[in-house]
């Protein structure tokens, strides 16, 4: 839900997530979080190549391995 393409990319460096990352600019109405069931801030959603949610969580960092 964040609107800011370059904060975004400046996360996903710091982090290197082993899957992809989407950032969609999509306001609270749009395709993503409607059919992701998103409703609030922070949110992470884990989708299948299927396109089917595999797990969710509030952070992305909950998905990644411990250091």
């Amino acid at each position: 839900m964040d609107d800011d393409l370059a904060k975004a990319r400046a996360c996903a460096a710091e982090l290197k997530p082993p899957f992809r990352s989407v950032f969609t600019g999509a306001a609270w109405d749009g395709r993503i979080p409607k059919a992701y069931g998103i409703r609030s801030i922070p949110a992470a959603v884990l989708v299948g190549a299927d396109g089917r949610i595999l797990q969710r969580r509030a952070f992305v960092r909950e998905f990644l391995p411990e250091k």
